[in-house]
Order: structure tokens, then C-alpha cells, then sequence
């Protein structure tokens, strides 16, 4: 027979040491953080899980806003999506230049090294051509995330390559309550 004493105990201690190391850095804004994502590393970071009914009615994700901010021992950059839907995602270290989709022509950034991030299904201009949001690009005045530029928005997938003084590690993070996507890149290694 279960000690019911036991039975509800067990699970609140769990909830409990979950909740200790639910941020996994200090000064993160993660309140939402889901457990997604991945430690830091320098490889690629990709979430491409099964497409549900939900998310193939949602469609395609808009862009709602991106920004980008220093924190305690790290840059971050935020892609916030409007509505329900949370698109999937790759990052890595560009091993060739990256290229405007549209144009072909090489994109050219500050910094030694680019990591290249891609949404997808997604979307970053409305019907009429338009960026949806206002920073889809620029110089950041940050230690390693020097600079950002949205390459491409095409057939379901958007793009940016980002600029950074040296490869060091990052890690992404998915907030699900407010739909987010985090990039994190460190100071150091």
C-alpha cells in the first residue's frame, strides 16, 4: 500500500529542487524559461520537434520584436513572435559567408565570427514588404554581439546573421509564456 504522506511529499520536494535551478544563470531574465534549451556550447543548437495540428493551423510566426542587451557576464538577443505559435530554430557558427537571400549578395558584419540563426515557420514582413518590427539590424554597441542584420525572409523562413567579436559559447532559451526566443553569447569562451 502507498503512504499517501508520501505520495504528495515526493512530488513537492522535486517541484522544490526544479524550481532552485530553474534559471540557469543570475540575472537571466527567465521567469517564463520552460527548461528548453541547452547549455552553453559552441555547436549548433536546433529544436525542430514534431509539427503539431495546432501550430500547422497557427501557420506561419510573425516577428514581433527583437532587441538586444548586456547582462552579468553575457550579451542577449531576444526574438519576441506574436500569437500562440513557437517556431523552430537553428543556431551555429557560420562555417562560409552568409548571403542575403534575396539579393545573394555576402553579408559583411562586424566582429570575427558570425553565428547564423533561423525560424522557421515564420515570417518577418507583412504582405506589403515590410519589416514588421523596428530593429532588424545594426551595429549593438555591445562587448561580443557587435552587430545583427536580418538576411533573409523567405518561403516560411527568416534569418539573421549576427556579428560577434569572438566565437565564444552561447546557449538558447525559449520563454514560452511571453513566446521569446534568447540568445545568449558570453563575455568569455
Amino acid at each position: 500500500m502507498i503512504d499517501r504522506t508520501n505520495f504528495l511529499l515526493v512530488p513537492l520536494v522535486l517541484f522544490g529542487l526544479a524550481s532552485c535551478g530553474r534559471d540557469p544563470e543570475e540575472g537571466a531574465i527567465a521567469s517564463d524559461w520552460d527548461g528548453t534549451g541547452v547549455g552553453w556550447t559552441t555547436d549548433l543548437i536546433s529544436r525542430i520537434p514534431e509539427v503539431s495540428r495546432e501550430a500547422q493551423l497557427i501557420g506561419l510566426a510573425p516577428i514581433q520584436e527583437v532587441r538586444t542587451g548586456v547582462d552579468d557576464g553575457f550579451d542577449r538577443m531576444v526574438i519576441e513572435i506574436e500569437g500562440r505559435g513557437m517556431p523552430n530554430y537553428e543556431v551555429e557558427y557560420a562555417a562560409e559567408p552568409l548571403q542575403y537571400c534575396e539579393t545573394g549578395e555576402p553579408v559583411q558584419l562586424e566582429g570575427t565570427a558570425t553565428l547564423h540563426v533561423r525560424l522557421e515557420p515564420a515570417k518577418a514582413r507583412n504582405e506589403q514588404g515590410r519589416v514588421l518590427f523596428s530593429n532588424s539590424g545594426g551595429r549593438t554597441g555591445l562587448p561580443v554581439l557587435v552587430e545583427q542584420q536580418l538576411v533573409c525572409d523567405r518561403d516560411g523562413s527568416v534569418e539573421w546573421a549576427v556579428g560577434v567579436a569572438s566565437p565564444n559559447a552561447y546557449r538558447v532559451l525559449q520563454l514560452t509564456e511571453m513566446n521569446r526566443i534568447v540568445l545568449d553569447i558570453r563575455h568569455e569562451g
